[in-house]
Protein backbone atom coordinates (compact mmCIF):
# COMPACT_ATOMS: atom_id res chain seq x y z
CA UNK A 1 0.00 0.00 0.00
CA UNK A 2 2.69 2.52 1.00
CA UNK A 3 4.65 1.98 -2.22
CA UNK A 4 1.61 2.67 -4.40
CA UNK A 5 0.68 5.70 -2.29
CA UNK A 6 4.21 7.10 -2.77
CA UNK A 7 3.99 6.65 -6.54
CA UNK A 8 0.52 8.21 -6.70
CA UNK A 9 1.56 11.18 -4.58
CA UNK A 10 4.78 11.68 -6.55
CA UNK A 11 2.61 11.76 -9.68
CA UNK A 12 0.27 14.38 -8.15
CA UNK A 13 3.15 16.60 -7.05
CA UNK A 14 4.72 16.35 -10.52
CA UNK A 15 1.41 17.21 -12.19
CA UNK A 16 0.93 20.21 -9.92
CA UNK A 17 4.43 21.47 -10.67
CA UNK A 18 4.10 21.03 -14.42
CA UNK A 19 0.44 22.07 -14.89
CA UNK A 20 -0.11 24.48 -12.02
CA UNK A 21 -3.70 25.79 -11.78
CA UNK A 22 -4.92 23.60 -14.65
CA UNK A 23 -7.75 21.07 -14.59
CA UNK A 24 -6.51 17.57 -15.33
CA UNK A 25 -8.43 14.37 -16.02
CA UNK A 26 -6.81 11.24 -14.57
CA UNK A 27 -8.16 7.83 -15.49
CA UNK A 28 -7.21 5.06 -13.09
CA UNK A 29 -8.45 2.24 -10.87
CA UNK A 30 -10.14 2.50 -7.48
CA UNK A 31 -7.02 1.74 -5.42
CA UNK A 32 -4.98 4.69 -6.69
CA UNK A 33 -8.05 6.96 -6.28
CA UNK A 34 -8.30 5.89 -2.63
CA UNK A 35 -4.58 6.48 -2.05
CA UNK A 36 -4.62 9.83 -3.88
CA UNK A 37 -7.57 10.93 -1.72
CA UNK A 38 -5.76 9.84 1.44
CA UNK A 39 -2.59 11.58 0.29
CA UNK A 40 -4.38 14.82 -0.61
CA UNK A 41 -5.91 14.75 2.87
CA UNK A 42 -2.39 14.29 4.28
CA UNK A 43 -3.33 11.05 6.07
CA UNK A 44 -0.76 8.74 7.62
CA UNK A 45 -0.82 4.97 6.96
CA UNK A 46 -3.20 4.20 9.84
CA UNK A 47 -5.70 6.85 8.78
CA UNK A 48 -5.36 5.84 5.13
CA UNK A 49 -6.63 2.36 6.07
CA UNK A 50 -9.35 3.87 8.27
CA UNK A 51 -10.53 6.00 5.34
CA UNK A 52 -11.44 3.03 3.18
CA UNK A 53 -13.30 1.38 6.08
CA UNK A 54 -15.41 4.46 6.80
CA UNK A 55 -18.20 4.63 4.22
CA UNK A 56 -19.29 8.08 5.45
CA UNK A 57 -15.97 9.75 4.58
CA UNK A 58 -15.00 7.86 1.46
CA UNK A 59 -16.93 6.38 -1.44
CA UNK A 60 -15.02 3.72 -3.35
CA UNK A 61 -15.74 4.44 -7.01
CA UNK A 62 -17.50 1.95 -9.21
CA UNK A 63 -16.93 1.43 -12.95
CA UNK A 64 -16.92 4.60 -15.05
CA UNK A 65 -17.54 6.92 -12.09
CA UNK A 66 -15.82 10.26 -11.59
CA UNK A 67 -14.69 12.14 -8.53
CA UNK A 68 -13.05 15.54 -8.06
CA UNK A 69 -9.80 15.56 -6.15
CA UNK A 70 -8.73 18.84 -4.64
CA UNK A 71 -4.97 18.88 -4.23
CA UNK A 72 -2.64 21.49 -2.83
CA UNK A 73 1.07 20.68 -2.46
CA UNK A 74 2.17 20.44 1.16
CA UNK A 75 5.42 19.90 3.08
CA UNK A 76 5.89 16.16 3.45
CA UNK A 77 8.21 13.37 4.48
CA UNK A 78 9.35 10.51 2.23
CA UNK A 79 5.96 8.80 2.72
CA UNK A 80 4.06 11.92 1.62
CA UNK A 81 2.72 12.52 5.13
CA UNK A 82 2.46 16.08 6.41
CA UNK A 83 5.82 17.16 7.86
CA UNK A 84 6.19 20.78 8.92
CA UNK A 85 9.90 20.17 9.55
CA UNK A 86 10.64 19.09 6.00
CA UNK A 87 13.03 20.93 3.72
CA UNK A 88 10.19 22.06 1.43
CA UNK A 89 8.34 23.75 4.29
CA UNK A 90 11.48 25.48 5.53
CA UNK A 91 12.15 26.83 2.02
CA UNK A 92 8.61 28.18 1.76
CA UNK A 93 8.85 29.90 5.14
CA UNK A 94 12.23 31.45 4.29
CA UNK A 95 10.92 32.79 0.99
CA UNK A 96 7.90 34.33 2.76
CA UNK A 97 10.07 36.01 5.36
CA UNK A 98 12.50 37.66 2.90
CA UNK A 99 11.99 41.42 2.64
CA UNK A 100 10.78 42.65 -0.72
CA UNK A 101 12.77 45.53 -2.21
CA UNK A 102 10.86 48.72 -2.91
CA UNK A 103 10.91 49.87 -6.53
Amino acid sequence: MQDVKKRVMNFLFELEEKYQNKKILIITHGGPVWLATAGAKMLNAENTLALIRNKKDFYYLGNSEMQKLFFTPFPHNENYELDLHSHSYASIRQAQEKPVAAV
